[in-house]
């Protein structure tokens, strides 16, 4: 494997960020990483109890040295957790390794390594092509006590920065929502007031600082519906580079407005059906393309640089409510079959299975980076497919999915050059899919990308196949699957 230092990186030929826009983006699959959670810098390998939510010594240069492993999957993107200096104190509810509990916008986070190990990081990442996202928190900052002292919180040390601390006793009040505090009594989060335009201004400086110094290609905005929404297009502008928001929302009609502030947002309105349409064999089909043809109505760009996942570090493993391994494989073929841009949480592809946080932010280094795992082929495969469609057809990123069959229990998706084909039923059962308005010319042979099995459509371009087992199928064009079934 290449292991390559910080300090061999930075002295390496000058790299700058790639300045990637929204349209370059959506060519790209992300991997997320809980940067304290995914690799270590150096040979140890502690134990770490996450439900003790402690720090366990993940850091930038672990990161750097298992690039091969994320790359290897056909990743080209990652998305870190936030690297400012938090608090250092030990709370009852443990250390702020997650990196959400602010105390200085200009420090780094130590335990992750130096600014130094932060650079190499970003130019390893440029020297392989890959794109670098950072986790950036604007909404709060969190204090070092119950009392909320916000004297020692860089470089906004006055109360008069931040709104008068109130709770959300009501969610559908959005001045609520975007002007009390979050946290608790124990690690409480002084709400910043972005309503001051001398904070904003403050605020839009210090990312358009943090991009440059580090060479950012894009950002993951947290808490972004709890900051008023003209305060973002300010923000991206300063940034200079793609803004993905999370909007935690089951209702469409409440995010799809972010994407008109911010350049996308991550699709937590699909995600919930999603996740729901393959946690058993009695999902609901139907729900989940409805939520993608809202989407694709709704947000500003259509779905297109939104953001689609399955897991993250807020939301349980889907293997902590399945274990039935063809649910979890179609779910997975879902998130590189429609249009936004696909995520891939850490350890989803060895298979974790921790249920809400901090369950979900388990060590990746007892998998022992194992790439031979089934899912590990899996995604590297669907990675492949969508690389290779993107790469013969220079609007595949532009055109719009369309669901051309559906059944209670399966499912046709066409994003051409690939027809996906998905099911619900589990490892017990044998979906058959009759397709037409394919595309397709008739008589022509079709490959599944993920099995190397080949069919033929009939003479008018129609696809009529099954599959055992209840697993996915991703069809193309024989003469265009290059790289088929590789992994």
């Amino acid at each position: 494997m290449r292991v390559l230092s910080a300090a061999i990186l930075l002295q390496a030929s000058a790299l700058t960020a790639f300045a990637a826009t929204a349209e370059q983006w959506r060519s790209r699959s992300i991997y997320q990483i809980v940067t304290d959670r995914f690799a270590m810098p150096n040979a140890t390998l502690p134990d770490c109890d996450p439900e003790a939510r402690h720090y366990c010594g993940g850091g930038w240069q672990g990161i750097i040295n298992k690039l091969d492993y994320i790359q290897g999957m056909g990743f080209d993107a990652i998305w870190i957790s936030p690297v400012v200096e938090n608090t250092v104190n030990r709370t009852s509810e443990g250390d702020a390794y997650h990196g959400y509990w602010t105390n200085n916008f200009y420090g780094v986070n130590e335990n992750f390594g130096s600014t130094y190990d932060l650079k190499g990081l970003s130019s390893a990442l440029h020297a392989r092509e890959m794109y670098l996202m950072l986790d950036v928190n604007v909404n709060n900052m969190a204090s070092n006590s119950s009392v909320a002292n916000v004297s020692w919180l860089y470089p906004f040390m006055n109360q008069s920065n931040f709104h008068q601390r109130c709770t959300i006793n009501d969610p559908s009040d959005q001045k609520q929502v975007e002007q009390c505090w979050l946290g608790d009594a124990v690690v409480p989060l002084p709400d910043l007031n972005t309503e001051n335009s001398t904070i904003a201004d403050m605020l839009y400086t210090w990312v358009s600082d943090l991009v440059n110094t580090y060479n950012v290609d894009g950002l993951r905005v947290d808490k972004a519906k709890n900051i008023r929404k003209d305060f973002w297009p300010g923000f991206t502008k300063s940034a200079g580079v793609f803004t993905m928001g999370e909007v935690n929302s089951t209702d469409i009609s409440y995010a799809a407005p972010y994407t008109t502030v911010l350049d996308s947002i991550l699709d937590y309105p699909q995600y919930y059906v999603l996740r729901d349409a393959f946690a058993s064999k009695k999902g609901n089909l139907s729900a989940l393309v409805h939520a993608a043809q809202s989407s694709q109505a709704l947000y500003h760009s259509g779905a297109f640089s939104s953001g689609t996942f399955l897991e993250n570090h807020d939301m349980p493993r889907l293997q902590s409510l399945t274990k039935d391994q063809a649910l979890v494989q179609n779910a997975i073929a879902w998130i590189f079959a429609g249009d936004g841009i696909p995520i891939i949480y850490y350890g989803q592809e060895q298979g974790l299975s921790g249920a809400g946080d901090p369950s979900n932010r388990e060590p990746l280094w007892p998998t022992a980076y194992n790439t031979n795992k089934p899912l590990v082929s899996l995604i590297s495969s669907l990675n492949t497919a969508r690389k290779a469609a993107g790469f013969t057809s220079t609007s595949f990123h532009e055109n719009q999915m369309k669901m051309v069959q559906e059944s209670p229990s399966t499912l046709a998706v066409l994003k051409a050059p690939l027809l996906t084909l998905l099911s619900n039923g589990g490892n017990t059962s044998t979906p058959s899919w009759k397709v037409a308005d394919t595309g397709y010319a008739g008589n022509t042979t079709l490959v599944d990308v993920l099995t190397c099995d080949e069919i033929m459509t009939d003479g008018d371009g129609n696809v009529e196949t099954s599959t055992e087992g209840g697993m996915p199928r991703v069809r193309r064009l024989a003469t265009l699957c290059f790289g088929c079934a590789l992994h």
